[in-house]
């Protein structure tokens, strides 16, 4: 290989090790932006107790998979049926599996009128 081609490849390999470095800041920034404005939209009454509250009420189990949290082997997640974060009134909460809770993030207008629907029932 000419001399050229070697400083050329050197050249390369250092900003592609600068790019990496670049983009591994980045996106660091980006996940503290992120935690920070996600810890934020919460109220503080939306705390570990009210959650705790919710999930007893409903004997820990999930409200789509009816799987327990011992079967899950997790800690069930608790849901805003509205999707407003504010609204913090036990009606309006339910405990989703981790992959409920996922799945329910997309079409919300559907999932919304399921779980009234489904807290209606429950509440007879």
């Amino acid at each position: 290989m000419c001399k050229g081609v070697k400083e050329m490849n050197k050249k390369l390999k250092l900003c592609a090790i600068f790019l990496i470095g670049l983009i591994t800041l980045w996106s660091a920034h980006c996940f503290i932006k992120y935690r920070e404005s996600y810890l934020r939209e919460y109220p503080k009454e939306f705390n570990f107790a009210l959650k705790e509250r919710v999930r007893e009420s409903w004997d820990r189990t999930c409200a789509m998979s009816r799987k327990t949290e011992g079967e899950l082997g997790q800690r069930l997640c608790v849901h805003h049926i509205d999707y407003n974060k504010r609204n913090n009134r036990v009606s309006n909460l339910i405990p989703l599996s981790r992959s409920w809770n996922t799945k329910v993030s997309y079409n919300r207008k559907y999932w919304k009128r399921h779980f009234r629907k489904m807290m209606k029932e429950r509440m007879r």
